[in-house]
Order: structure tokens, then sequence, then C-alpha cells
């Protein structure tokens, strides 16, 4: 009878014959940590923070929105995982060639590397469902980080390396910026660098489609639900989002995400 005891404390015992040359050591991954930071300008409040008050009335889905595994079954309960606003979608892009359009404009093809659902405190700060900051596997050579909302413009980070991934994207320094949109890819509101709210298709540009989708929408909108339309997140399709995004429409703003083919 062998016994072995794991670094946790638990103790296994192994009857029968063990062959040492079958032995192998299990090598795990190396891991890169994230610091994140991200600000929604739907939701920003006077004191610098972000609203959860679709968290308040129960509305945010257990299951992320954008088709990964990470499902939070307690996303709801601030006791359990603090004061969360939404999910976002964090994306690792890396392997980057230059290419060129139909219309000569530069494009850049990459790989996706990693992605994961996280959760948005309203700090502006992002966690994994188990209420850590996120890590990923750690890459070769550098990288870009990408972050997705369903309503928000996505935003991307400027080139960095792989092995210490920095993703605070409340400085502006950090962002990737779009040398066809004359304005910043963040919005300054109450002193925070933050997303546009309105790219309801994820195109990365608010235009005319966006607008459709949100008076669809708006016509069609019940209360209390999540809903892709509701950019200042209290529950309602009203003409707080149309403001939002008509004004953002007008200003024709736009991702350096666009630039970027996914091979």
């Amino acid at each position: 009878m062998l016994k072995i005891e794991l670094s946790n404390g638990k103790v296994y015992e192994i009857s029968g014959t063990i062959n040492i040359n079958e032995i192998v050591e299990i090598q795990q991954p190396e891991l890169a940590k994230g610091i994140g930071k991200v600000f929604l300008q739907g939701v920003m409040q006077d004191d610098g923070t972000m609203s959860n008050e679709l968290q308040e009335k129960g509305l945010l889905p257990k299951q992320n929105p954008y088709g990964l595994h990470e499902i939070c079954e307690h996303i709801n309960d601030v006791q359990r995982v603090g004061k969360i606003v939404d999910w976002v979608l964090v994306e690792i892009w890396g392997n980057f060639a230059q290419t060129s359009g139909a219309g000569n404009e530069d494009f850049t093809d990459y790989d996706l590397l990693q992605s994961k659902a996280l959760l948005l405190r309203t700090d502006g700060t992002m966690i994994d469902v188990n209420g850590k900051n996120p890590v990923f596997s750690k890459q070769d050579g550098n990288v870009r980080v990408a972050v997705f909302h369903r309503n928000h413009l996505n935003v991307l980070s400027k080139l960095q390396n792989a092995s210490n991934l920095d993703f605070d994207f409340s400085d502006l320094e950090k962002v990737e910026i779009d040398k066809y949109c004359e304005f910043l890819p963040l919005i300054n509101k109450y002193g925070k660098n933050c997303l546009y709210a309105g790219d309801l298709n994820q195109d990365s540009m608010v235009e005319p489609s966006d607008v459709a989708i949100f008076e669809n929408r708006k016509i069609k909108a019940i209360p209390n639900t999540y809903n892709v339309a509701d950019m200042n997140m209290d529950g309602l399709v009203d003409e707080i989002d149309g403001t939002l995004i008509r004004n953002n429409f007008k200003m024709n703003v736009s991702s350096p995400c666009g630039l970027y083919n996914k091979r």
C-alpha cells in the first residue's frame, strides 16, 4: 500500500503494482495574469462608478451572452459576487500580418488565441466567475487585447508583451487609435474614459443599422428585461437610450477592431 499526501493536505492510498517507468511529470501551463479595467458610457454615474441596476433587479443572465462556457450561478447576488454591471468579453489576439482591402484600406489578419467572458464590476475592474483576477495561458511574442460589450463599441489595446497582460482601458495611452476616425476610441464621462454606447450589432461602428435595431427593439420592448437596446442598463428601452445612440451615431465613432480580420 502506497500513501501519497498532496500539498493541500489530502492523502490517497494506492494499492497494486506501480511501474516507475510510467510515472511522468505533469507540466502545468504557464499563465499570464491580466490587469483589466474598462468603463461603459451608458452606465456611468457622477461618482465615477458604474450602475449595477440590472443586477439589483435580478436581470443579469447566469450564462454569458457571448456563446462561451462561463456561467455565474449567483451573478445577481451582491453579497456573493459583489456589485456587477454586466458580462464583458475579453480576447487575446496574436500572429499579426498586414493585408489590404478591396478599396486599398489597410487591414491586419490575426489569430484569436484566447477568449474569456468576465464579470465587470462597478469600479471598472474585471474578474472571472470565481471572483479572481483573470488568468490567461501564456503566449509567445506580442499580442493585443480586445474588450467587447454587447451594446457598446469595442476597444483594442496597443501591442504588448504576452507575458504580462495589461488591458486597463481607462488609460488612453494604452489604447489603439482608429486612424480612419476623427474621434478618440474612448469618451470621457465623469472623469473616466469610457467605451461608447451604441454598437448594437457589434461591427465596430455606431451607424444607421444600430439606430434601426434600437428603434425596432424600443417598439417591442418588455420592461425589466435584459435587452441589447438598453444601453444605460436600467431594465428599460426608452429615450434615454435613444439619446445615447443618436449622439454617438452623429459623431460617426468607430473602433480599430474593425480594421482586423480573424483568420
